[in-house]
């Protein structure tokens, strides 16, 4: 297993991450989520998961999502502080 697969495990080890696609700031919670897409068959599996989490779970990832998406850093508030 390499180093961003090993880094691709989220959460407990219960999920594999094979993509982090995009990002947004929730309307209802005003706090940063990022849209995952999960190692399966179906893209309807992608969902939701608060940037926060997604940083601390899959740190190697993260950091590789953030200059592929350079709107990010345009935010005034990115990185969030957490």
């Amino acid at each position: 297993m390499d180093e961003l697969q090993e880094q691709a495990v989220y959460g407990e080890g219960e999920h594999l991450v094979e993509a982090l696609l995009n990002y947004r700031l929730s309307p209802a919670t005003h706090r940063w989520g990022v849209f995952v897409k999960w190692f399966g068959p179906d893209d309807i599996e992608a969902s939701w998961e608060p940037a926060e989490t997604t940083k601390q779970d899959v740190p190697v990832l993260f950091q590789a999502f953030i200059p592929e998406n350079p709107m990010i850093a345009q935010h005034a508030a990115w990185p969030p502080r957490w």
